[in-house]
Order: structure tokens, then C-alpha cells, then sequence
């Protein structure tokens, strides 16, 4: 915030300790008068996980990020909330936390402490992620909003994923995100996300980003047309250490903000591309993919979809599954395969020549950006080529006729539904 230079120094500093003061369990200060200009970003981190390990190294460089940016970060607000693994020795010690990084006059940045909520508290629980939501744009009011998922990815799935002795229930036709294990395993399924996006904010954010793997798929993006402006995702596993805060996060307040966290996101990595090396975290040498997809044009997207695919050409799905790039190159014996396989491919050799260059149009809309290095690692089966990418995916089915208990649940998204997809007889 903006402070007169004429204030004595002793009520500077009482305003500053009022201001940046610390809440415990408290509710959130009043909306701030004016929002011209403002940007508040909230970095959702459910770390509750397998993943917590990377935790403190990604806020120490959104701190670093934010530090980039110059001293005066007065319309910028950058909160995070984090959902660590507790302590059993000392749950007290970390608790589910929401924190705002405030800059001092000095350039140095501190995560000072919002608010705090009780340990063993589901972070990916759509009640809890509505009310971090609601607590932070009460007290941060901007005129544009961005939001990060950090956590596991499984793009368009459900939980529990269907198989051959699991069958679809009411409710397991969604997709889902994150992994918090405590007090029991839970996860978001993406339909009760953009539900607490929609009332926590109150209107669109500018852009949506998964630090997750698997998250660009049509469905998911499709599901979240009405949330937010841009998704941003790989279509694939994404870097160990995940999103290079340090370089991402001014880009995160800037104008196309959407565009220029793909296009940084993509130097850092593609900087220390190497795929004549094993891949390791620190440097990660094992290439990199990054996209933004614009949700305004996928409604058109699935339309031409479903028009084009009325007079698709037969193609048997076998072979069509062995010529398209599958993003997923986890064993297809795996009880973890789901399979992403490139949704441009997929209907350059369902339409002809003519149909598929009036789809290409609307697909070119639809995903104004996307960045690969020539290979992208796999934790299942090492690098891999991106030959073929061009950032969607999008699943096919395991039957021809559409009938395993996953085909049946993936009939009832959205996309399926509005892209005309049963055309195919899947």
C-alpha cells in the first residue's frame, strides 16, 4: 500500500503494523476502496503429500519472483496457501496456512502469516478451497484475479478411477486434481473446483494455472470454460521441481499474463534442456512442455467438433491409438494408465483434409499457446519424443464400443457430451 511521506514516522509505523499485521483465526480485513489496476494471485498448495518435499523450495522463489518486481508492488497482492504434511511430533508446528509476501522499503520480501486454520484440515476439500478463496478476495479486492493449483494431476479422471471390478457411480464422471493424505486421502474433482472458484471469487479470473501434471486435456479446460480466461497446463508430467516461480511470478501481474508464464516457463527449462544427460531435479535437464488454452473459444471448439465428426472417416481405434502421441507413458498394464493422447492428432486422421482444416482453425483459437522441448521426461519410462504436440489431449476409450466401466464414466463430461463424441460409437 501507498504511504504519504508526510505521516510522522511513528503513526508509518503503526499504520504498517496495522496493515501487515498477522491473523490467527481472525476474519479478514475489510475490502480495500479501490481496485483500478489491482491483481491478487493465490497460489494454492496442496501439499499435504508426496510432494511436500518441493514446497519450501517453490515459495522461497515466488519470494524471489516478487522481489523481481521493483519496490512498488502496492496494486499486487500474492497470497499463498499451504497445506503441509503435520508434524507428529508437533502438529502446531505447521499448520494449514494462509500467507501474503509483503515487501519492505528495503526490496526484501517476508511471507507474513494471513491466516491460520487447525492441523488435519482437507485442503482438497471444495468447502475448504471456497473458503480460502472467499477469505482472500475479501481482503485482497482486485479487478483481475489469477489462481495456481499446486499439487498431483490426473486430467479429465474421476476418483476413484473406474476400472474392470470398479464400477462408474454418481459422481465419478468428473475429473480431479490434487492429493491431500491427511486425515484421509482425498481429492477435487474438477466440477466442485470451478464451483468454488465461481462463488469464492465472484467472477472470472484471468488466467487458472495447474502446477500439476496431466492438466491440459480438452475435458478439463472445457469444464472450466465458465471460471476463467486461461488455463494453463502441460499435457503431460511437468518438471520435478515444478513452475520456476522466481521467473513466473512477474509475469503472473503482467499484461497477457497467461502468454508470458508460458513463454518464461519455457526458457527456464528449455535453458537447461539436455537429453544426452539422466535427469535430475536440480538441474532439470528432462525438456519441458507448457501451454494456455483460451476457454472463450471452446464452446466453438466442441461445436465444429461435433459438427466435423458427423462425417468422420472410420478409423479403427487400435491403430488410432498407435498413431497419435500419447502423453501418458506410464505402463498400459499399470493400474495408474489412463492414456492422453494428442486431440489434434487425433482428428487429423478422423476428418478429411477440408474438414480438418475448418477444425484446425477453431482448435488454433483455442490453444493460443504451447511450447516443447523436443523431448519431455516420463518418471515411468524416461524421455520420451513430443513429435506430434500440439497441447490438447484428450482420451480415448479402452473399448471399441465404449463399454469398460472408464468409457462409461467419460461419457457423462462435458466435452463428450457437447463435442458430439458418440458419433464415434465410443
Amino acid at each position: 500500500m501507498n504511504h504519504s511521506k508526510a505521516l510522522f514516522f511513528g503513526l508509518l509505523c503503526l499504520l504498517l503494523g496495522i496493515l501487515t499485521g498477522c491473523h490467527h483465526n481472525d476474519e479478514p480485513d475489510p475490502t480495500p476502496s479501490t481496485k483500478s489496476g489491482t491483481r491478487t494471485v493465490l497460489v494454492y498448495m496442496v501439499a499435504d503429500n508426496t510432494l511436500y518435499g518441493f514446497s519450501g523450495d517453490d515459495i522461497n522463489e515466488m519470494k524471489t519472483g516478487f522481489a523481481s518486481m521493483g519496490i512498488d508492488v502496492s496494486k499486487c497482492n500474492l497470497l499463498i496457501y499451504m497445506d503441509p504434511i503435520p508434524n507428529d511430533k508437533d502438529p502446531l508446528d505447521r499448520l494449514p496456512t494462509i500467507y501474503r509476501l509483503v515487501k519492505d522499503a528495503s526490496g526484501n520480501v517476508t511471507d507474513e502469516i494471513f491466516y491460520e486454520y487447525p492441523a488435519n484440515h482437507d485442503s482438497a476439500s471444495p468447502t475448504v478451497i471456497q473458503d480460502v478463496i472467499t477469505k482472500v478476495r475479501t481482503a485482497y479486492s482486485a479487478e483481475k484475479y489469477g489462481f495456481i493449483y499446486w499439487s498431483h494431476g490426473e486430467g479429465w479422471v474421476s476418483y476413484p478411477t473406474p476400472t474392470k471390478s470398479l464400477k462408474p457411480m454418481a459422481g465419478m464422471e468428473q475429473k480431479w486434481i490434487g492429493v491431500d493424505d491427511n486425515p484421509k486421502l482425498s481429492h477435487t474433482e474438477i466440477s466442485d473446483l470451478r464451483k468454488a472458484l465461481a462463488i469464492g471469487f465472484g467472477q472470472r479470473v484471468d488466467f487458472l494455472m495447474f502446477d500439476a501434471c496431466f492438466m491440459l486435456t480438452v475435458e478439463t479446460v472445457y469444464e472450466l470454460r465458465e471460471v476463467a480466461d486461461y488455463v494453463v497446463s502441460s499435457p503431460t508430467e511437468i518438471p520435478g521441481p515444478g513452475a520456476p516461480y522466481d521467473v513466473i511470478v512477474p509475469k503472473m501481474f503482467g499484461g497477457n499474463a497467461a502468454q508470458g508464464i508460458v513463454q518464461s516457463y519455457y526458457n527456464y527449462y528449455g535453458a537447461t534442456y539436455d537429453e544426452t544427460k539422466s535427469n535430475l531435479n536440480k538441474p532439470w535437464t528432462g525438456g519441458v512442455s507448457i501451454g494456455a488454452a483460451k476457454t472463450s473459444a471452446m464452446e466453438n471448439l466442441a461445436k465444429i467438433t461435433k459438427s466435423m465428426l458427423g462425417k468422420h472417416q472410420a478409423f479403427d481405434l487400435h491403430t488410432l491409438k498407435d498413431s497419435v502421441l500419447n502423453y501418458d507413458r506410464r505402463s498400459e498394464t499399470s493400474s495408474s494408465y489412463i492414456g492422453y493422447y494428442d486431440l489434434y492428432g487425433v482428428m487429423e486422421r478422423l476428418l478429411s483434409a477440408p474438414d480438418f482444416n475448418n477444425w484446425k482453425a477453431a482448435y488454433d483459437a483455442a490453444v493460443v499457446s504451447f511450447l516443447t522441448t523436443p523431448k519431455n521426461f516420463s518418471a515411468s519410462a524416461g524421455l520420451f519424443s513430443m513429435e506430434g504436440s500440439k497441447g490438447l489431449s484428450v482420451y480415448l476409450p479402452v473399448t471399441e464400443d465404449g463399454t469398460s466401466p472408464r468409457d462409461v464414466a467419460y461419457q457423462n463430461t462435458a466435452w463428450y457430451k457437447d463435442a458430439g463424441l458418440s458419433q464415434l460409437g465410443w
